[in-house]
């Protein structure tokens, strides 16, 4: 409809010329009319003045003049017809944008060109309207989305809050549009939001935070609350807008906790069976030993191997006879082509002095001893007196 509303008004601009031609015409008439009445005024005159007059030579001259003139008005008034009928023929042309040429301006290409403006203009309310479109349909799928959205810009001000955002922070939209981000974030989580504003420009950049060391929110009322984020920053004519998808992650790190220490005591559990199944067993093959054979010595062996092979890498047994000397009974080592390293260790400790703290206390005592770490510098003295071997 625009279209043709502006063709309509090319040919009614070019429809001008045509009413200038139809005037001209009329005026051309108009002097026809004119150059017949003088000739018949002239002989109208001529015949009053000469009534009188005896010669006819005037009379015959009258009318041959008036002839003459009657054939001229006729020519005259067909040229000028004929010029006024072309002109008015090139006028409809034009009307009806059939003419090439108008002055240095094709007529055709002026009512294309209002076409073409008519077109624009369709084309950019059409272009208007979709972009209205998508701005609803997008500010819906925004609202209705199930994640809380956030958008700030550079100076930390809300410019955007989703229904899921109100209901995180229990705020609503009218509230926190406009206002400052600050009081829903804690420091921490605001400096990486800045940091996240004055990155590279140009780029668009999306980062997630809050996984491990959650940040921390805050509601209206001020309660905290552990969240996970994805910020995305993307430029626009006003300067950087950041989005924030966030997700309140409290319940989510409880049951993590609660997960975390169940597998704790599941493991601790699970540990303890196993070295009560474990020393079960030990005490009952240490028992089926026992009554293997009565020789002592025999039986210390079997004993040091069965523990060299559960308990412990290696295992030496040592007793401290009547005369208080040191004598060794078995040095076994769960891997037999290592075996000869602990003979090796074991024949340096000829001397209380040699020997590690904990196995001269046991002797000494008769209790047992335990010693859960052994430090860097006693593994090292322990080398060192092996290299010397």
């Amino acid at each position: 409809m625009t279209a043709a509303i502006g063709a309509n008004f090319a040919r009614q601009a070019a429809m001008q010329p045509a009413r200038t031609v139809t005037a001209i015409s009329l005026r051309a008439h108009l002097l026809l009319l004119v150059a017949a009445t003088l000739p018949l005024g002239a002989l109208t005159t001529s015949l009053v003045l000469q009534a009188d007059s005896p010669g006819t030579g005037w009379v015959i001259a009258a009318g041959a003049l008036l002839v003459l003139a009657l054939i001229l008005t006729v020519v005259v008034a067909r040229r000028i017809a004929d010029v006024a009928s072309a002109l008015t023929g090139a006028a409809r042309a034009i009307g009806h944008g059939d003419a090439p040429v108008l002055g240095p301006f094709p007529i055709r290409e002026l009512d294309e060109l209002a076409l073409a403006v008519a077109a624009a203009g369709t084309a950019r309310r059409d272009i208007e309207s979709r972009l209205r479109t998508a701005e609803v349909r997008l500010a819906g799928m925004l609202h209705a989305a199930p994640a809380a959205i956030m958008c700030v810009d550079e100076h930390r001000r809300v410019i955007l809050f989703n229904n899921a955002a109100e209901t995180l922070f229990g705020c609503p939209a009218a509230e926190a549009v406009g206002g400052a981000a600050d009081r829903f974030f804690s420091q921490r989580f605001l400096r990486q939001i800045d940091a996240h504003l004055q990155g590279a420009r140009g780029r668009l950049r999306a980062i997630a935070v809050g996984i491990g060391d959650s940040p921390v929110g805050f509601r209206r009322d001020g309660t905290e609350f552990a969240l996970e984020a994805g910020l995305s920053r993307i430029e626009s004519p006003t300067g950087a807008v950041c989005t924030l998808v966030l997700r309140d992650v409290t319940e989510h790190r409880q049951r993590e906790s609660e997960r975390a220490e169940l597998l704790r005591r599941e493991q601790a559990a699970r540990s303890e069976a196993e070295l009560a199944a474990q020393q079960s067993w030990l005490l009952a093959e240490a028992s089926r030993m026992l009554t293997l054979s009565a020789d002592y010595t025999t039986t210390l062996a079997g004993l040091a191997r069965l523990a060299a092979g559960s308990l412990a890498d290696w295992c030496v047994i040592d007793v401290v006879g009547d005369d208080g000397a040191l004598r060794r009974l078995a040095v076994v080592h769960a891997d037999p082509a290592r075996e000869h390293l602990a003979r090796l260790y074991q024949q340096r400790l000829t001397t209380e002095a040699d020997m590690p703290e904990a196995l001269s206390e046991a002797l000494v005592s008769g209790h047992a001893e335990l010693v859960a770490v052994v430090d860097d510098e006693e593994r090292r003295r322990l080398v060192r007196g092996e290299e010397q071997e």
